[in-house]
């Protein structure tokens, strides 16, 4: 092999290896700042640990601070938590399991629940799921209606990064 590819392969490796910690060193913050939170603030950390724990690939913990966040969040009637629980749900499905039909069914429970609130932060990543998991069904025009949703929320909301992810995703879909 090339010593060039042996150097690529390193920094590669290190690059994973810092991401990694960096993921272990935000759970660790949160899960030292979670008994001191309370009411909603709790609850948006609990969902925050589960998508973290998606992230490293941990999936009974992923599901376990998801389904606790639910739990909290009815408990006290936060609609915005329970949505954002059901998009945590969905990502796990979707990402552990390859089950795009149940991605898709938790991903429609927490947009009902998104549209019985004023607060969307997240939504984008609910039209992700659905755009996601309805192309897995190959079902084209459905996943481009959820790709224009997140360009008109990024657009609404100024954040370019999420835009360019937005319209990077049509033409792959037009594609298939």
């Amino acid at each position: 092999m090339n010593p060039l590819k042996y150097i690529a392969v390193f920094f590669i490796q290190l690059f994973f290896y810092a991401t990694c910690f960096a993921q272990n060193k935000e759970i660790d913050s949160l899960k030292k700042v979670l008994p001191l939170l309370t009411d909603t603030a709790r609850i948006d950390c609990l969902n925050e640990l589960s998508i973290q724990f998606t992230r490293i690939k941990k999936k009974d913990s992923a599901m376990y601070y998801a389904d606790k966040a639910f739990a909290e969040a009815k408990k006290l009637n936060y609609i915005h938590g329970i949505a954002v629980s059901f998009v945590r749900k969905s990502r796990i499905a979707k990402h552990f399991d390859d089950d795009f039909i149940q991605s898709e069914a938790l991903a429609r429970e927490s947009l009902r629940w998104y549209e019985k609130t004023l607060n969307k932060k997240n939504i984008y990543d609910v039209y992700y799921e659905l755009q996601y998991s309805v192309f897995a069904q190959s079902r084209y025009s459905e996943a481009i209606e959820y790709a224009q949703k997140k360009c008109e929320w990024s657009k609404e909301n100024n954040d370019e990064l999420s835009m360019l992810d937005a319209l990077s995703s049509i033409p792959s879909i037009y594609k298939s």
